[in-house]
């Protein structure tokens, strides 16, 4: 009884484990097994290209892709009886498809993940190599999956260990790192200089300590500036490496140590080369050659300029839009001023689907309406509209008719998805087309591909011997009646 039971167990495993080899759906880069029983000219590996197709002698071009293992091999066979007598055809995977998760922002790469099991977003930045000193803002990660984009803050992970959450990478994610600019580096400039990343926790202290021993001949340490969030701070830096006084850093914060000789201004925000800029005796301190000195701002940047803020050495703050450029030349500064030159938030989108993956970015001036989004990835021909299924904001569909007053938000994430392809796969005397397309509003019937195939002529009819619909004689006067289905043989 129990030899029995192990037999029936064995018997249903291999019945399960055959169904999951014919159920499989062949993917681009799979090489794919074809044996013929007896005839070694027939039996072949092949690659799936990268349209998805194949190539086979008697059958030619086959869209392989998309096709399960047994529909692939149903074609075949049916294909080769026009030369070989009842073949016994055999098709599986002789090796899969790599799968890749696309990596953009501060690196840009793909991995193939089928070799790496239970890939988990930390385990990612260990295979990239990336630790607390690499170029990325590690406070606003995101994963794009599936037209769904979460953001994951692992700052005190990369620096402390502490994990709140470690997603599972699946085929198909895109992860953004961001960049790490400037604004979220800690600075010092000066009669010293140094660049550093944030650190959590980080103090003033804790950052000149860095710098060692403070020379008061070579430095103004009694009467520093501190950048931090907008705000200018003065500050004794003796008192604090003493140990008295203290402050809390935030990412971007900046220290200016002044020389005993220098006349100076400091330049912050969206410029080339922000810090402080030094003035000869002979220079006159201006709005215009401070810039100048900070790289510059060229005419494509001025439309992302928000707005420019002066701070005197007072205190006293100024606020002008970027008209003032125009007269930067004639704005006499004082020696300790700030100029801050306020940049316009970055908009992106999240782009996924079957038009374009990617992240899209706006100017501030562009429309940032769905039309406008459209528009930037190249826009939709009338041709094209009939191959779209459906367009959606962040998990919601939207109405393609009213792209232009659909406005999008920061960090949306849109979804493309066309109608999948239908194709049939046509075999016998009358037709040399191994693949026939239809377009999603044609009718799916076999008269309908008949018509696609050029029709038969009443002359023709009397050699039709007969017409088969995956392997079932069908009635040639009710051809309108028979549906078709994605990947029917005919």
């Amino acid at each position: 009884m129990e030899r029995v039971l192990k037999s029936f167990v064995v018997a249903v495993l291999l019945i399960l484990f055959t169904e999951l080899i014919f159920a499989y759906v062949i993917r681009v880069g799979d090489v794919i097994g074809i044996d013929v029983f007896n005839q070694p000219a027939f039996s072949r590996n092949v690659t799936v290209a990268l349209d998805g197709t194949i190539s086979y002698p008697y059958v030619g071009t086959i869209k392989a892709a998309g096709m399960t293992v047994e529909q692939l091999r149903n074609f075949i066979e049916q294909g080769i009886r026009k030369v070989l007598r009842d073949p016994v055809v055999t098709v599986y995977v002789v090796q899969y498809a790599p799968a890749y998760v696309y990596i953009q922002g501060a690196i840009n790469t793909t991995i193939n993940i089928s070799t790496i099991p239970n890939l988990t977003l930390t385990k990612l930045f260990s295979h990239l190599g990336l630790n607390k000193n690499a170029e990325v803002d590690f406070s606003e990660v995101r994963l794009i999956r599936s037209g769904q984009s979460r953001s994951f803050n692992l700052v005190d992970y990369i620096y402390g260990g502490v994990l709140r959450e470690d997603p599972q990478i699946q085929e198909g994610d895109i992860i953004y790192l961001p960049p790490l600019i400037a604004s979220k580096l800690i600075t010092v400039n000066g009669a010293y200089t140094l660049s550093t990343q944030y650190e959590p926790g980080m103090t003033l202290r804790t950052l000149l300590l860095k710098l060692g021993p403070l020379d008061r001949t070579k430095a103004i340490v009694e009467s520093s500036q501190v950048f931090i969030d907008g705000r200018l701070i003065n500050v004794n830096l003796e008192e604090v490496v003493l140990g008295r006084y203290d402050l809390t850093l935030k990412p971007g914060a900046s220290v200016y140590i002044p020389r005993r000789d220098a006349r100076y201004v400091y330049v912050t925000g969206f410029v080339p080369s922000p810090g402080m800029k030094e003035f000869l005796p002979e220079e006159r301190i201006t709005l215009a050659l401070a810039l100048t000195k900070a790289g510059g701002i060229q005419q494509n940047d001025e439309k992302w300029i928000r707005s420019i803020r002066i701070i005197a050495p007072d205190g006293k703050v100024t606020e002008h839009n970027k008209d003032v450029l125009a007269n930067a030349t004639n704005i006499v500064l004082s020696s300790g001023t700030v100029v801050e030159v306020v940049k316009h938030p970055e908009f992106r989108i999240y782009l996924t689907g079957d038009l374009q993956t990617g992240v899209i970015t706006f100017d501030p001036e562009e429309p940032r309406t769905l039309a406008g989004l459209l528009s930037k990835i190249g826009g939709l021909k009338t041709s094209d509209l009939k191959w779209i299924q459906s367009i959606t904001i962040n998990g919601k569909t939207a109405d393609l008719s009213k792209a232009g007053q659909i406005t999008l938000s920061n960090n949306d994430v849109i979804e493309i998805k066309k109608f999948p392809d239908f194709k049939v796969y046509v075999t016998g005397d009358f037709t040399n087309q191994s693949v026939v397309a239809f377009d999603p509003d044609e009718p799916r019937n076999l008269h309908q591909l008949l018509v696609k195939i050029g029709g038969f002529k009443t002359d023709q009819l009397k050699w039709i011997e007969s017409i088969k619909l995956n392997g079932q004689v069908v009635d040639m006067s009710k051809l309108s009646s028979y549906s078709l289905r994605d990947k029917d043989v005919v």
